[in-house]
This record gives C-alpha cells, structure tokens and sequence, in this order.
C-alpha cells in the first residue's frame, strides 16, 4: 500500500476507534456505531481506489498481480459495505457484535501476514505481533460470546479499542519498515562506492 494511504488510512481508524471508546456508553449507540463504521469504510475504500487509478509502479517495490487485486476488490468492497451501511444502519444492528468480531479478526490476520514478511524481508522485530494478535483474540472473543452476553456497549469498547490498537500496531510496523528499507538502501549504496 502507498505511504500516503497507510498514513491516512491509520488515522482514519484512530479517530474512528476513539471516538467509539468515547461514545460507548451512550444509549441507542448501534445504529450511530454502524454509521461511523460505514464512514470509516467508505473514506479510506475511496482514497484507495483514487491512489490505485493514480499508482504508479516503483522498480523497487512492484506490487505484484495478486496484491493489485487484492487491492482492488478490497476497496471496492470496503466502500460498497459502507454505503449500505450509512443508508440501511437497520440491517446491520442485530448483527453487530459478529461483523466487528469477523472484522477484527480478518484485519488482524491480515497484518500478521503483513509483518510476518516485513520480519522476513526486513528483520523488524518480532514483539510487534503483540497488537495484532491481541486485536485477533477480542475478535474471536466478540465471535465466541456474541448476542446476548456482549451489550450495545461492551461491543462498541472492544470495537474502539481494538481500532486503536490495529492502527498503532500497523503504523509502528509501517515506520519500521521504512526504517529497515532506508538502512538496506544505504548499505546498497556504501557496498557500491566501496566496489569503485
């Protein structure tokens, strides 16, 4: 993903993710938490697909097939699911704690697949696993209890937090990594003006 869109797309799930802390005590919070979710989903889903249309390919960090792809079909499905959500909050209340529990889970395996090759490729330390996997047992939790045992409340605080968590742990991994690029970028450089 592109810089600019990771940057954007972690405080966009900050703020989202503090404000339903801030608001998770609140009577009759489902259908306002479905409305921001669908908000949360639908900005970044777009700014996705303006920087995909606008991308363009790096020698070095080429994306592959299957990554543009998945870029695609993730967005486009990120601003569709948002849009229902914001004009049709109704069909999703009932469900809620399944959908961010899914949610969570899904975000969590996928940035645990992010940074297993970020370790890989770019030595970054192993102890960043902490937040992603941490967000992946609240989803499974949130999965497991589900409605009744899991109010309005408990869902919309785990939900938040589990945002906050996500967007910290993605955003220290994308600086890291960054870090780890510039450092193999320079050491290729030193080895060529040593080679001379």
């Amino acid at each position: 993903m592109n810089s600019k869109a990771t940057v954007i797309t972690n405080l966009i799930i900050l703020a989202a993710g503090l404000l339903l802390c801030y608001v998770h005590a609140r009577e009759n919070i489902p259908h306002t938490i479905v409305f921001i979710t669908g908000v949360t989903l639908i900005v970044p889903g777009l700014i996705n697909l303006v920087l995909l249309f606008s991308h363009r390919d790096d020698e070095r960090h080429r994306p592959t097939a299957t990554m543009k792809v998945a870029g695609w079909i993730s967005s486009v499905a990120s601003v569709g699911l948002g849009v229902l959500m914001v004009v049709a909050p109704g069909l999703f209340t009932p469900i809620l704690v399944y959908i961010f529990g899914s949610v969570m889970v899904l975000a969590s395996l996928m940035l645990i697949y992010l940074m297993s090759r970020a370790v890989k490729d770019h030595g970054i330390p192993v102890w960043l696993y902490a937040g992603p996997v941490l967000v992946l047992v609240a989803g499974v939790v949130m999965l497991c209890m589900g409605q009744p045992k899991m109010t309005d409340s408990m869902v919309t605080l785990i939900t938040g937090l589990g945002m906050i968590v996500f967007s910290l742990s993605w955003f220290t991994a994308s600086i890291m990594i960054v870090r780890a690029r510039r450092a193999q970028n320079r050491a290729l450089q030193g080895n060529d003006q040593t080679a001379r």
